[in-house]
Parts: structure tokens; sequence; C-alpha cells
């Protein structure tokens, strides 16, 4: 886990090299365990360390390996993360509409969740791609949707930060 966390954090800092060598060792520890839920969590972090590194196939293969645990083990709440995860990818490599794809999976998962914060950010990343996509009347539906799951978690630091991600791309739409 500690590995992991280094890994991450060092991806974060701006050395994803740095930390998917880390990752490495901490795939190796945790193969030892035989911990197949554990395992997934490796993945989705690695795959979020091919991502900066702009190793697309290998992140969507990790994205892949995570999902498959995440089924068996029937946590929806992680399947969402992992649609979360590969919708950035998709965005990343420059294919809005399988980023989108990613974004409404994500959504209808976290709907059985009831993880308000993760949907209005969900909301507001599907306003973005909806813009990127030239949908625009779509893409303020989903900024007020974003704006109003935000304002229903009831605090204001939040919605201010929802506000934000939507105000870079606000008058495109």
């Amino acid at each position: 886990h500690a590995l992991d966390q280094l890994a991450t954090i060092l991806g974060a800092a701006g050395r994803p090299d740095d930390g998917l060598e880390i990752m490495q060792r901490a795939f190796a520890a945790m193969g030892l365990t035989g911990n197949e839920r554990e395992l997934g969590k490796l993945h989705i972090h690695r795959a979020a360390l091919y991502g900066l590194l702009l190793r697309f196939g290998e992140a969507l293969a990790d994205v892949a390996a995570s999902l498959r645990v995440a089924k068996t083990s029937g946590d929806t709440y992680f399947e969402s993360v992992i649609h979360w995860m590969t919708a950035d990818i998709h965005e990343r490599r420059g294919d809005p509409a399988s980023a989108l794809a990613e974004r409404d999976a994500e959504l209808g998962l976290l709907a059985t969740v009831g993880n308000l914060r993760n949907a209005a950010a969900a909301h507001a990343a599907r306003a973005r791609l909806l813009t990127a996509l030239g949908r625009r009347d779509e893409a303020a539906t989903a900024a007020g949707r974003a704006r109003a799951v935000a304002e229903s978690v009831d605090d204001d630091v939040f919605v201010r930060s929802i506000d934000e991600k939507l105000t870079a791309f606000q008058a495109t739409y």
C-alpha cells in the first residue's frame, strides 16, 4: 500500500516515470499475496501513470484488468472509478465520444451508490465533453445538472470547485 501511494503521489507531483518504477515494485510485492481486489487497485493507479506518460494502450489494458476485478467482486463504486479513469484516458488521447460513453457509464453506477460529489464532477466532465463534440444544448443541460447536484451536497467549497470546472469552457455553450 505504501508503494502504491508513493507511486501515485510521484505521478501527481509530475514524476510519472519515477511513479511507474515504484508501482512495478508494488505489483511485485502485492502479487505474492494473491489478493485480486488489491491488484485491481494497483492496475487502476498504474493506468493513471501510463495516462500521464501518454502510453494509452497500456493504460487501457490496466483499466480493463481493473474492471474485471471490480465486476467479479461486485464493487459498484470501484467500477464507477474505473469508468472515470477510462474517460480521462480517452479524453487525453483525443477521443471525446468514447470519454462521454465512459462518463455515462460512470453516472449510471454512481446513481446506484449515491455518491453525489463524484456525480457532480461527472456531469461537469460531460458538459466539457459535449462542448468538445459541438453539442452545446446538451452541454448546457449537463452543466446545469452538475451545479444542481453539487448544490445538493450542501458544501460551498465543493460547489465553487464545480463552478470553477464549468467556468473554463462556459462561454462556449
